[in-house]
């Protein structure tokens, strides 16, 4: 299987969302590492997650939130301070240069 295939085979999404097997993760990071345009392909993927989930991130209702404070409270037997403010907070994925040798 030529880069190109290998780019457009699906493999890098399934690695950046986490679905793959821990071999099939170290035969991506191997890839990688070999070759600079998968390396770079992987970073867009990572990328591009991480923007689709912050533009679809949603901060749940003031009583949602009231309630999971109130039912963490009970769960925890101990008074927490104050209701978090939002639940979720997307983040970009990225993994370190330095497992793709750059």
């Amino acid at each position: 299987m030529d880069i190109q295939e290998y780019i457009e085979s699906g493999i890098l999404e399934q690695y950046a969302l986490g679905e793959l097997s821990e071999a099939e993760r170290a035969a991506v990071e191997a890839q990688a590492a070999a070759h600079p345009e998968i390396a770079q392909e992987l970073d867009q993927v990572q990328q591009a997650l991480g923007f689709y989930a912050q533009a679809h991130a949603e901060t749940p209702p003031p009583r949602c939130v009231s309630g999971c404070y109130r039912v963490g409270r009970q769960l925890s037997g101990r008074k927490l301070k104050k209701p978090p403010r939002t639940i979720l907070q997307p983040r970009p994925l990225h993994l370190p240069n330095q497992w793709f040798g750059r």
